[in-house]
């Protein structure tokens, strides 16, 4: 709900959401829950939601909270979104319309720091390891955490996070760790450029006056050209 411009961070995302034909989300919440469910019911009429709350939230990360998808996502293809991130409508597009049946959305860039959750590739097309760590100049890109997977990737993906949870690992990893897990027993997720879209992360202060300046104002002129598909 972190206000941006004279909208908010989550208004935008339901908005592109909706542009893209979207429309059943499952929202893992965590921190002010109530509040959360309140403002999207006020804000997102035209889309289904349905809540799926992680009361540990202050203890874990999210590979422990995207694993409470799994009763409602398992079997079905679905798109993953991170709720920090700022984009236009065409990058849902162009990974929902990937022909590989799994996709990541990737920028590339050559000033990734540790802060970035970075791809590799062997092949140029495929990822080979995700990870915050790694040599910088040896990655493929950043991952800007927008990911579909396959009702097959899927399950094997919530089948990873569960077992990697009851080792206890789980709890305090990135759900990437459990990608790569998929990844190293043969599974393939294609890497999607998303490199000429606006597209960032919003991590910090400086990162929010930069998105209003900068990216904002581009989104509000997409989304008034939009249409309800």
């Amino acid at each position: 709900m972190l206000p941006l411009g004279d909208t908010t961070m989550m208004a935008v995302i339901a908005e592109n959401l909706r542009l893209a034909g979207i429309r059943r989300i499952i929202m893992i919440t965590g921190y002010r829950a109530d509040a959360l469910k309140e403002y999207i019911r006020s804000i997102g009429d035209y889309l289904q939601f349905d809540f799926v709350h992680n009361p540990d939230f202050t203890t874990t990360n999210n590979a422990y909270s995207l694993n409470l998808a799994a009763p409602l996502a398992a079997g079905r293809e679905f798109l993953l979104l991170d709720c920090d991130i700022l984009f236009e409508p065409d990058v849902l597009f162009r990974v929902k319309d990937c022909q590989a049946p799994n996709a990541i959305a990737v920028q590339r860039r050559i000033n990734l720091g540790d802060e970035e959750m970075k791809i590799y590739s062997k092949d140029g097309m495929t990822v080979h390891r995700i990870t915050k760590g790694g040599d910088p100049q040896k990655a493929f890109g950043e991952s800007v955490g927008i990911e579909k997977c396959s009702a097959g990737f899927g399950f094997k993906l919530f089948d990873t996070l569960d077992r990697r949870i009851r080792n206890g690992n789980g709890r305090t990893e990135f759900y990437e760790a459990a990608f790569q897990s998929v990844i190293d027993g043969g599974e393939t997720l294609h890497m999607t450029d998303v490199t000429d879209f606006k597209v960032m992360e919003v991590d910090f202060p400086e990162d929010l006056r930069r998105a209003e300046k900068d990216i904002l104002p581009f989104l509000r002129r997409i989304h008034a050209q939009g249409t309800n598909p």
